[in-house]
């Protein structure tokens, strides 16, 4: 159902598998980390600029153009996150 490509250099093989080991293993090992370092509301307005990270990357890397929408959606989702976190008491 997949075919690999078979014209990759080597050099590009390796930035993919350094990709792969990174965002399924790295990434959720750190956030881990972090969820026991800092402080709750912090680690969760933290790992919730993921969509501010990527309207950048979309734009450099495949050339999309960033709409006012995506960009006050992200902002949005992440003030609504410290929002809740600024605000919630635990009892």
């Amino acid at each position: 159902w997949c075919r690999l490509p078979t014209t990759m250099p080597r050099g590009a093989w390796a930035r993919v598998v350094c990709g792969i080991l990174f965002l399924t293993f790295l990434c959720p090992a750190i956030s881990n980390f972090a969820l026991l370092r800092l402080a709750l509301g912090l680690s969760l307005t933290l790992g919730s600029l993921g969509p501010i990270y990527a309207l950048p990357l979309v734009w450099l890397m495949k050339g999309e153009r960033v709409t006012v929408r995506a960009v006050l959606g992200s902002a949005l989702a992440v003030a609504g996150v410290a929002i809740l976190c600024q605000f919630h008491r635990p009892q």
